[in-house]
């Protein structure tokens, strides 16, 4: 993911029971995230992931930027 286009970050949470992870990505537009979902290269990967996890979408409801910066 970090050589696809608009990839901007991605954060790996795990719980504190250690039974669960959460992986949070950000893309900078939707339409390069969909294109990195349908790109053949990371496919393997991902299909790797969702035999051991199950994918659960967001949206962005709201960024909030630090104090002082525009949102």
């Amino acid at each position: 993911m970090r050589r696809a286009r608009s990839f901007a970050s991605a954060s790996l949470h795990r719980g504190k029971d250690r039974t669960k992870v959460t992986m949070y990505a950000q893309w900078q537009n939707i339409d390069h995230y969909q294109s990195m979902r349908q790109d053949p290269g990371p496919l393997p990967f991902l299909q790797e992931a969702l035999t051991i996890a199950k994918f659960a979408p967001y949206e962005v409801a709201r960024t909030l930027a630090p104090a002082g910066e525009p949102d």
